[in-house]
């Protein structure tokens, strides 16, 4: 007989043996609910089946993970140009043919500079202020550039230098070769005796005193050669930041001059003030570079020293006071020379002489 077929006074047969109050374990998978449902209460002497399901993660760490993921970007970009309220800017229009034929004698770089600063001036909202420092900028930075070369042509390095050549200048012009060497007559006793008491340098001895100290001379000098030499690359870079700052004056000028026209029966005070800013620059430039070109004198001066030492202190009169040590060593051992030679040491010696005055 099957199970089916059991009546139902077995079954209650078998629940009896049973033990009390046991009931199967149930192993099952917990699922979400939305809302919690209450608990029944259990009957007194009645286990309810355990049950063992996946437990949710804490609260706080759902918390953590939601913030920890990246946003989305917000994908409403905006495609229009945006729109500032304002009058539009409009640009003064200008040719370079419209500035040549006010200032015919302008350079390429002036009429380009003068163009930029007429492009970029805003004419709607010009004002006399503008136009009073119009230019003025430059104008003092042109005026301190040219002070400051001034200043460096009178360094200290270039009046020692030039100290030292006048004072071989000085001992080189008074040198009697043949008169000192005894090539030529010696005249006696009495014009020995007034050879030493004149200002020339007519004796052996005052040659050799000569040339002493024309070489200590050649060795002060040549020291300075390097220092004369940075002297005249910054005098360089100055000359060329004052040929700037004369053409950025010079293109206010012209820039001032075409916007006084310009103006002319729209603003009549500003046009009147462009001309006279435009004739005061002109007049500034004009003073400005005459004082340049003294300043730019000046300036060579330092290259005049270094080609004198160059080419004649450090390689023409080393050589000549080796002929001077030559005669000098000739006349101690009691001998003189010819007047051939001699003649040939005074050659040399005018020619040095020349050259260093030059």
């Amino acid at each position: 007989m099957t199970s089916e077929d059991e009546a139902p006074s077995d079954k209650k047969e078998k629940e009896k043996d049973a033990p009390a109050g046991v009931r199967p374990t149930v192993i099952a998978e917990l699922r979400a609910r939305k809302e919690p449902t209450t608990p029944k209460p259990s009957q007194p002497g009645v286990l309810r089946p355990t049950v063992i399901g996946r437990a949710e993660e804490p609260r706080a760490a759902r918390s953590k993970q939601t913030k920890s993921r990246p946003s989305t970007p917000n994908t409403n970009f905006v495609v229009a140009p945006t729109a500032i309220p304002g009058d539009e800017r409009k640009r003064i229009v200008v040719a370079a043919d419209d500035l040549r034929d006010l200032s015919p004698q302008a350079g390429s770089h002036v009429i380009d500079q003068a163009l930029r600063i007429i492009g970029s001036f805003p004419a709607e909202s010009a004002n006399e202020r503008q136009i009073v420092l119009w230019g003025h900028d430059a104008q003092q930075r042109y005026g301190g550039l040219v002070s400051r070369a001034v200043d460096l042509s009178q360094a200290q390095v270039l009046v020692r230098t030039a100290g030292y050549l006048r004072r071989m200048a000085e001992l080189l012009g008074a040198i009697d070769i043949e008169a000192a060497s005894g090539a030529g007559s010696d005249g006696g006793i009495l014009v020995r005796a007034l050879r030493r008491a004149n200002a020339r340098i007519d004796t052996i001895e005052e040659l050799e005193r000569a040339r002493v100290e024309i070489n200590q001379l050649v060795g002060l000098t040549g020291a300075a050669l390097e220092e004369l030499l940075s002297l005249r690359e910054a005098l360089g870079r100055l000359d060329d930041e004052i040929g700037e700052t004369a053409n950025a004056i010079e293109a206010a000028a012209l820039a001032a001059q075409f916007l006084s026209n310009y103006f002319l029966g729209k603003r009549e005070e500003l046009s009147r003030r462009f001309l006279e800013r435009s004739m005061s620059l002109t007049q500034s430039l004009a003073q400005l570079r005459g004082n340049a070109s003294v300043a730019s004198v000046q300036a060579e001066q330092p290259l005049r020293l270094i080609a004198a030492i160059q080419s004649v202190v450090l390689v023409s009169l080393p050589d000549l006071l080796s002929s001077f040590a030559a005669l000098n060593t000739l006349a101690r051992s009691g001998g003189r020379p010819t007047r051939t030679e001699a003649g040939e040491i005074a050659f040399r010696l005018r020619d040095v002489l020349q050259n260093l005055k030059a």
